[in-house]
């Protein structure tokens, strides 16, 4: 049988709860859409977890997807799963490569939107994780996913695509000095690749090319 849980997207519906109950007689528990802005707590056998972006039924030992119609910032997941480990959970997590990452433009543009917007009452109440901006490019054909972390020259290529327009947004329709502010290395293209912590741990932890569509 097949489970479906589908919010109103309101946030704080007990989704995570319903999955947990549900996914209790799963073999696998499928993401299929949001990013690391969840706020799920689960407690199992007397102990309480916090996941915002591992699939509730990890914490039962069930096999958990994110799916390509999720968005993943690999710092988020390891860490987590890495706090699941120190929990004496050994949690089976795969992903889809067609999944796309959040980056670090993404986050900074994620805030500096949101600012500009709160001028205006515009606000739409974001995290500021880059999980809106990051879903634009997917719209748009320009985001990165997460096999193209496997491949160090697909990589390149397309942060030198998608790089320098990230830099010019930021800069003439926000109005931030890129090279004088904190986040330059977000829109610099050889701190982004040198910054390989994501593509070893992903190609170590193993990636999930099950989900293609």
């Amino acid at each position: 049988m097949t489970v479906t849980i589908v919010g109103s997207q309101l946030g704080d519906e007990g989704k995570g709860a319903l999955v947990d109950i549900w996914g209790g007689d799963s073999d696998v528990v499928v993401r299929y859409q949001g990013g690391d802005n969840a706020g799920h707590t689960v407690v199992h056998d007397g102990t309480e977890y916090k996941l915002s972006l591992v699939p509730s039924g990890a914490v039962r030992g069930k096999v958990g997807v994110l799916g390509n119609g999720c968005v993943v910032n690999p710092e988020t997941l390891f860490d987590e799963l890495d706090t699941l480990r120190e929990q004496g959970l050994d949690p089976d997590v795969r992903i889809a490569r067609r999944a796309h990452v959040i980056l670090p433009y993404h986050r900074v543009i994620d805030g500096i939107e949101e600012e500009a917007k709160s001028d205006d009452d515009l606000a739409a109440g974001t995290t500021g994780r880059g999980i809106g901006p990051t879903y634009e490019d997917k719209a748009g054909r320009r985001g990165i996913r997460i096999g193209d972390l496997l491949d160090p020259d697909v990589l390149r290529e397309r942060l030198e695509y998608a790089v320098p327009q990230k830099r010019t947004l930021a800069e003439e329709a926000y109005g931030l000095d890129v090279a004088t502010s904190e986040h330059a290395d977000a829109f610099d293209v050889d701190h982004l690749f040198e910054d390989v912590s994501c593509l070893r741990r992903a190609t170590r932890r193993g990636i999930d090319d099950r989900q293609r569509r």
